[in-house]
């Protein structure tokens, strides 16, 4: 029996391969082995015969090229020893790119990341016999076609259209707020947090608009980014939510999600919702509250999109079968929920009456730190900000002649000078 050993760090691939196994053994023509590398495996004589053994190999990363020592190391021995393997990886070195594939066709190489994208247990068997080789030139079956996009709702129901979901389970005469995650949650049935956050925001009196997709788009295999998504459900440009809590990673615009343009023409807040790799227990014991690797990836690169941090909605941990899932954090799932309600409320103040504070940075704590920002003029931002504000319909009395006049203001009245 032909064996495919598929090595890859993105652990969802690895349960899809599992379960393609459990739910079609009738389908698969071949055994599987599979590998995590999160935690790169000891290279060592029983690794190297695991690969030897292997009939074909399939490595995918979540990362950038081979941008680790074991990828290196494995890129290396696969072209010196073995006959049909692929490293899925986006390399723009191309004599590196001509090392990371052998004896799989092009027209393989597509019809193995059609099956992987589109996801789900039938497309991943036929994965894994295109890895192995089996189907001929022409002869791939269909694939199997699961929704790119769907609203959700409260007991787990896919809407294909807003106006389906609303009919069902939307009330016109409340306002909405939606949220935003990843399509393969749904397609593994892990909706353990989108319930929580669907109850609660009805709770406050809001349509919860709860959608899945992809992030970046793939022509090649039709999947459409999360814009195009968008517009499938919503309506081209249509924007059916006061706000939008995003539990999806990274930044919109680094993935292809959506752009500036994009964001600026919906004018919505965008709230972050963490979904972080730590379980709930480490999470409150630690007082550093999210990981590095959570910061970068809830926190700052989300920031470069204009996103407000929300806070914490789930946990990873591992559910029955050892595989991670995101466990809902419902005390904080509510602080989200209630930040995003204040936002939408703020949206329908008449600018005139927004009451808005402006915090200076001031540490050391002496009137001389005020505003201080090294290689910024903060009193000059803080003037034309005005300025703007004014021009955009808000209150402002009087504006100040100049920055100077602005600061000899804020200092006769009182400070946190701890010197005075």
């Amino acid at each position: 029996m032909k064996r495919l050993f598929y090595l890859s760090n993105l652990g969802k691939q690895i349960e899809h391969l599992e379960e393609a196994v459990a739910l079609h053994p009738n389908i698969i023509q071949g055994g599987v082995d599979v590998c995590n590398y999160k935690n790169p495996p000891l290279w060592n004589a029983d690794f190297e015969q695991r690969l030897q053994s292997a009939d074909a190999i399939i490595v995918t990363n979540m990362g950038v090229g081979l941008d680790s020592d074991f990828l290196q190391r494995l890129a290396k021995w696969l072209y010196n020893h073995h006959q049909r393997y692929w490293i899925d990886v986006v390399e723009s070195n191309a004599d590196v790119q001509e090392r990371l594939c052998k004896g799989i066709s092009h027209q393989e190489k597509l019809m193995i990341e059609r099956y992987r994208r589109t996801s789900g247990a039938l497309n991943y068997a036929q994965l894994i016999n295109a890895g192995l080789g089996i189907y001929s030139e022409g002869s791939f079956p269909e694939l199997h076609v699961i929704p790119w996009q769907g609203i959700i709702g409260r007991e787990g129901a896919v809407y294909t259209s807003l106006a389906d979901f609303m009919s069902a389970e939307g009330d016109e005469s409340k306002p909405s707020i939606g949220v935003y995650f990843y399509r393969d949650e749904w397609v593994m049935g892990e909706l353990y947090y989108q319930k929580v956050l669907f109850k609660t925001i009805q709770q406050y009196g809001y349509n919860p608009i709860i959608f899945f997709g992809q992030y970046g788009a793939n022509p090649k295999v039709g999947i459409p980014n999360m814009k195009g998504s968008m517009n499938i459900l919503f309506g081209e440009d249509v924007v059916p939510f006061d706000v939008l809590i995003n539990t999806c990673k990274f930044s919109f615009q680094s993935l292809g999600a959506q752009t500036l343009s994009d964001l600026i023409a919906q004018d919505i807040p965008i709230i972050q919702g963490y979904t972080i790799y730590m379980d709930e227990q480490k999470w409150e014991q630690s007082l550093q509250g999210l990981s590095p690797v959570d910061v970068n990836l809830s926190v700052s690169q989300p920031e470069l999109d204009g996103t407000l941090q929300g806070g914490l909605i789930a946990c990873h941990t591992s559910n029955e079968e050892g595989h991670y899932i995101y466990r809902p954090v419902e005390e904080r799932i509510d602080a989200v929920v209630r930040r995003a309600v204040k936002w939408s409320k703020l949206r329908h103040i008449p600018v005139e009456e927004r009451k808005v504070a402006i915090i200076l940075h001031n540490y050391p704590p002496t009137n001389s730190n005020i505003g201080s920002a090294a290689g910024l003029d903060t009193p000059e931002s803080v003037l034309r900000l005005l300025i703007q504000m004014k021009q955009d319909g808000y209150s402002i009395d009087d504006i100040y002649s100049d920055s100077a006049q602005l600061m000899e203001e804020i200092l006769s009245h009182a400070t946190n000078d701890r010197t005075m």
